[in-house]
């Protein structure tokens, strides 16, 4: 959205989304400088979809959030990110990964791969978290079937 230079640009947007969330936010009045940059109008549309009250729910959600049983770990990074961008959705992109990478750290299902990570001094990162818990994770698997 970012390179496509037009002054309806929010237009364009709810065209790619359902019904409903397209219904709800079209209602909402923007400047024409917020109509053309998806920056200015994304905070606007993700505040209207997510009042105050249910990001703050959803912030005690992601603080206990686990990893489900037979949920991958690229799954469990999916969902922190989603849960994240609903829980936090005026905070920048930086705030969000921080807050993912606390909760994968914590909600991880694998004790020793959680272990691991924690250990690891290159992995400062959600998403060099992610990556190398991938990794760890696909050793152990085949070292389990040999």
């Amino acid at each position: 959205l970012g390179q496509i230079k037009d002054d309806n640009l929010n237009i364009y947007f709810l065209s790619l989304l359902d019904d409903f969330t397209k219904d709800k936010l079209k209602k909402i009045t923007l400047s024409p400088g917020q109509r053309k940059e998806a920056g200015l109008f994304l905070p606007i549309y993700i505040e209207k979809m997510t009042p105050r009250h249910e990001a703050e729910n959803l912030r005690l959600k992601f603080s206990d959030i686990r990893q489900d049983a037979n949920e991958s770990i690229e799954d469990f990074a999916f969902r922190l990110r989603e849960l994240a961008s609903r829980a936090y959705p005026s905070d920048e992109e930086a705030s969000k990964l921080a807050a993912c990478y606390s909760a994968f750290l914590r909600g991880l299902a694998n004790k020793e791969i959680r272990i691991r990570l924690r250990e690891n001094d290159k992995v400062t990162n959600f998403e060099e978290a992610v990556e190398e818990a991938c990794r760890l994770h696909v050793i152990r698997e085949s070292e389990t079937e040999s």
